[in-house]
């Protein structure tokens, strides 16, 4: 779905890039476009409380929902059909609000087992926040494979230096889908209202279990077969591009 020119020294690397752009383009954009699409509920829920919504946690929220925004428009850029990536991203959504809403309830009745006023708000803002969590994740794994599976040597350069290069090199070129600044940001937000509530575990083994079920959806792709059909339904006659590479 998207173009970019990329430099690479040996073939190998070559097929990494090609690797890596095929299950970022596919895989790792769905993670992040459920994520973004729930912290903007999130933000939106936060700013109709303004007994919470003020100050240094107004102040930040505002800054997490800025970055969401640079980040879609980012990775926007680089889609060679807006189209096509608009049905194919809108459909994950839909695909994931059962399991995200079932996830979500969860942590609400958690906070309502402790009689916590205001959990409604919290399940939403920690949702949004492990979502965010859940795709740096997502990013880090895809490029820890690529550097597993596609790390070589050079002349003069072993492969544990080659890996280290391979890795700078690689996140730059695929920074647009690392949203680690944004997960900082939205973190900090929710740090900030957490600071106000009692010390509540979320981290239940029913809530584990339904989010790690959720997370299973996008790490095995089941969510992407879908979301292309959807997306050649709305663009038929657009053709994928391969991720453009010069030596």
């Amino acid at each position: 779905m998207s173009r970019k020119k990329l430099e690479y020294d040996t073939d190998k690397e070559l097929d990494g890039i090609r690797w890596l752009a095929r299950v970022i383009d596919f895989g790792v954009s769905l993670t992040i476009t459920t994520a973004i699409n729930e912290l903007y509920t999130s933000h939106m829920m936060l700013r109709e409380r303004p007994d919470f919504y003020h100050g240094k946690v107004k102040h930040q929220a505002n800054l997490a929902e800025q970055e969401a925004r640079m980040q879609s428009s980012r990775i926007m850029s680089l889609m060679t059909s807006r189209r096509f990536f608009d049905a194919y991203s809108d459909r994950v959504i839909d695909l994931a609000e059962n399991d995200i809403t079932l996830f979500r309830i969860s942590l609400k009745q958690t906070l309502d087992d402790e009689n916590f006023p205001n959990s409604e708000l919290f399940s939403y803002l920690e949702t949004s926040r492990a979502l965010l969590e859940a795709a740096v994740h997502h990013f880090n794994s895809v490029l820890e494979t690529a550097l597993d599976d596609y790390s070589d040597e050079l002349p003069y350069t072993p492969r544990y230096l080659r890996r280290i290069v391979l890795e700078k090199r690689w996140r730059k070129a695929f920074y647009e889908f690392d949203c680690t600044m944004l997960y900082r940001k939205w973190n900090k937000c929710c740090e900030l209202l957490y600071d106000t509530a009692p010390n509540i575990d979320l981290n239940t083994q029913h809530s584990t279990q339904l989010f790690d079920n959720l997370l299973g959806h996008f790490a095995d792709g089941d969510y992407v077969r879908e979301c292309l059909n959807e997306a050649h339904a709305a663009e038929p006659n657009f053709l994928m591009n391969m991720i453009l590479v010069k030596k």
